[in-house]
């Protein structure tokens, strides 16, 4: 059985994006996707905390 971690990401205190089971860096741009694909990239900024008990991803401004 396969248990997943679904991550909402925050930034500057706003939730920006909700069940983010995937995140890659790029050319300096983030790129968070959910199960069903949808996906949301940021630039300018970059991840201050990953924390799985809470499963979040706080991003922080450059």
């Amino acid at each position: 059985m396969i248990n997943m971690c679904e991550f909402t990401v925050f930034l500057d205190g706003e939730r920006v994006f909700e069940d983010s089971v995937f995140c890659s860096v790029k050319a300096g741009e983030l790129l968070f996707k959910d199960i069903l694909g949808q996906s949301k990239r940021f630039s300018k900024c970059h991840i201050v905390e990953v924390n799985v008990a809470a499963e979040k991803i706080v991003l922080e401004k450059d």
